[in-house]
């Protein structure tokens, strides 16, 4: 399962990495939480909600595919705003 971070942008900026989109690959959603090591539903603004957005699918393309719009898995995934976090 893959696991998509998205930075909300709460407080008006990016959090503590330089990265808008990560994707962490885990058994389950609360695995991939747990390996983020930051609490995503954290509200850094009170007017502007959660810092981060959650989903979840089965295949790194699945998850990324709205995200790319169009573009191929490798392009996007090379993206300096994105971070893919495998299981090896």
């Amino acid at each position: 399962m893959i696991t998509r971070f998205m930075d909300m942008h709460t407080g008006g900026d990016i959090k503590i990495t330089p990265y808008q989109y990560i994707y962490i690959e885990a058994n389950n959603e609360e695995g991939a939480i747990t390996l983020f090591n930051r609490d995503p539903d954290n509200v850094t603004c009170d007017c502007c909600g959660f810092d981060y957005s959650i989903t979840s699918s089965d295949t790194l393309e699945e998850e990324t595919e709205y995200d790319r719009k169009g573009i191929s898995l490798e392009a996007y995934i090379n993206k300096q705003d994105v971070l893919v976090i495998l299981r090896h």
